[in-house]
């Protein structure tokens, strides 16, 4: 509609950088509500690739997509993969991802903190002395204290950002019938 020589059409596009409507949408009077184009989805992933980072690959409405998990990220973390959500018109949305932590074998998650577990024997209970533990792969030398006690943590200072590993020791002590003499152990 022209008014004096001018079309609000032209305003129209002149402020919102486009013709076709107000915003994109189709007709002045014609207004649509906007299409979410964006995905939302929780992911489990497991603590090791949480603790040291990595990729993970998940499918989406049949496409495969890979994203990178930074080290030390937190379970409830949201993430965005850009231009990853639904398509439509030439548009893309984008994918926002929830993480979520799963716990794995022999570890444990308590807020920042990595709990784990490790058996050792009487002799080292007794007398401490170094232990190679498995951490996600890798080999972490801790020092077992003299005199353990069941139930004692040692304190590693490696984990989640903000948090370090505690290492509970138990103490596999021997069965009756298979207690060796105190000569034997010492």
């Amino acid at each position: 509609s022209q008014t004096s020589g001018v079309d609000i059409e032209d305003i129209l596009k002149d402020m919102f950088g486009q013709r076709g409507g107000y915003g994109g949408y189709e007709g002045f009077g014609g207004f649509q509500q906007p299409v979410n184009l964006d995905i939302e989805m929780r992911v489990k992933i497991p603590l090791s690739k949480a603790v040291k980072g990595g990729h993970a690959t998940i499918t989406v409405n049949g496409s495969k997509i890979k994203f990178t998990i930074p080290e030390g990220v937190k379970s409830g973390t949201k993430m965005k993969v850009a231009g990853k959500g639904k398509q439509s018109n030439g548009k893309a949305g984008n994918l926002y991802l929830t993480i979520m932590i799963k716990p794995e074998k022999g570890f444990t998650l308590d807020g920042d903190n990595i709990m784990t577990t490790e058996i050792i024997d009487l002799k080292t209970a007794i007398f401490g002395g170094q232990r190679e533990i498995d951490y996600f792969g890798d080999k972490l030398s801790v020092k077992i204290p003299k005199n353990t006690k069941p139930g004692q943590k040692l304190r590693i200072p490696k984990g989640m950002k903000g948090g370090v590993t505690f290492v509970k020791l138990d103490i596999d002590l021997p069965k009756a019938e298979d207690r060796p003499d105190l000569e034997d152990i010492l």
